[in-house]
């Protein structure tokens, strides 16, 4: 089987919950992007402001220096 035989499954949107949510650790429950209000499902339960990230923390990880490594652990 080809791969244009294939149906192309379209690319996953990620999703990102609120920083409460994330937070917290809890699914989101984002509203409809277009809606009006923009509070989600959690934070309108607890009547709490809903915010959401600026900026992506996509490739944001901390790395530990090498030069810090503990001298016992080398040969």
């Amino acid at each position: 089987m080809s791969v244009d035989s294939r149906q192309r499954e379209p690319p996953k949107k990620q999703t990102l919950a609120c920083l409460f949510c994330r937070e917290r650790k809890i699914a989101c429950g984002r509203p409809v992007p277009g809606s009006f209000d923009t509070t989600c499902i959690q934070c309108a339960k607890r009547k709490l402001l809903c915010t959401y990230p600026t900026e992506s923390r996509r490739g944001q990880h901390k790395r530990k220096s090498h030069r810090h490594r503990d001298p016992r652990l080398q040969l």
